[in-house]
């Protein structure tokens, strides 16, 4: 099965984390990471998002900026946040960060994705 993996432009430590959550609350123009922005509620995913990602026909992988590094260093120099899709261990980029930043809400982040998306299903 392809993999689709969504790579925020945010680090994973619980400081990185706390202080993500308080710019996306309260200085969301501050948020380097419009896919953090989007698919947030509060201090966890919104649980609409997880059922969106639970049904599209990929194997699924969120990382942050320092995952993303650590695991695939090929591709540190893509600007982030990014969506890839992979295949037998090859990626090519599906959703750029200002395809990313131009998506003002959750639900046309989902359009946008599944319309991405329709001509690798096809």
């Amino acid at each position: 099965m392809k993999q689709l993996y969504f790579v925020h432009n945010a680090n994973s430590s619980l400081i990185a984390q706390t202080i993500n959550y308080w710019k996306r609350t309260f200085f969301p123009n501050s948020v380097s990471c419009n896919l953090c922005l989007l698919i947030s509620k509060g201090m966890a995913v919104n649980p609409l998002w997880k059922k969106f990602v639970a049904e599209l026909p990929y194997d699924v992988e969120f990382f942050h900026k320092d995952e993303w590094k650590r695991n695939y260093p090929q591709y540190e120099d893509m600007e982030l946040p990014a969506v890839f899709l992979g295949e037998n261990g090859t990626f090519s980029l599906a959703i750029n960060a200002a395809e990313l930043k131009e998506q003002k809400n959750m639900e046309e982040l989902q359009h946008f994705i599944r319309e991405r998306l329709k001509r690798d299903i096809n």
